[in-house]
């Protein structure tokens, strides 16, 4: 595992599937339940990488807790036991075009339900015009930062990162991802 933000409260994981588990997944959203024995309390996590059939890994965003330390600050080598791909995931298509084309997107996370998100952006089929909107209560909790340039520029996706609790120097978005949008709509409307 990797810290997948400043604060280390996140980590993403690389998890190695069989063939047939990686044919499973097909759409950003759909889950696992993964525990590492029969005796472990099972997590259902977001894959959070985009699907792909001929890669046999999953990627997870996991925020730690005093519960998941087992996988949390597990060594590379570990063995889990992961179920079948879950869920129905976020159908893109039929929600987000008009004639085949996708419109533009807002889309909405905090904290580390980021995950799935990130599966969607990175599945490349939002159409290249989105937003999201990003809670987060400082900036050492943002995840997958280093991702944001690449979203924007390859996906066209911006994201808007909304700190609750930003430092006193922060000149970025703050408060609670609503109430960006509302302002991004007023400003929308005296504008047009």
């Amino acid at each position: 595992s990797e810290a997948a933000c400043a604060s280390k409260s996140c980590v993403s994981i690389t998890v190695e599937v069989p063939s047939e588990t990686a044919k499973e997944y097909k759409i950003p959203g759909q889950y696992v339940q993964f525990r590492l024995n029969e005796e472990t309390k099972p997590l259902f996590l977001a894959i959070s990488s985009a699907p792909k059939p001929d890669v046999a890994a999953f990627e997870f965003l996991i925020k730690k807790t005093d519960n998941n330390d087992w996988i949390t600050d597990a060594a590379v080598d570990t063995k889990v036991e992961l179920s079948q791909v879950l869920g129905g995931g976020f159908p893109i298509e039929p929600n987000f075009s008009e004639d085949g084309e996708p419109k533009d997107v807002l889309l909405f996370a905090a904290g580390s339900g980021i995950a799935p998100l990130k599966a969607a952006i990175e599945g490349g089929k939002l159409g290249g015009s989105g937003k999201l909107y990003y809670g987060i209560r400082n900036p050492e909790e943002l995840c997958f930062e280093s991702s944001f340039d690449e979203w924007a520029s390859e996906y066209g996706v911006e994201v808007v990162p909304v700190m609750s609790q930003p430092p006193k120097d922060y000149k970025g978005r703050t408060g609670y991802v609503q109430k960006a949008l509302e302002e991004d709509k007023s400003a929308n409307a005296d504008s047009g």
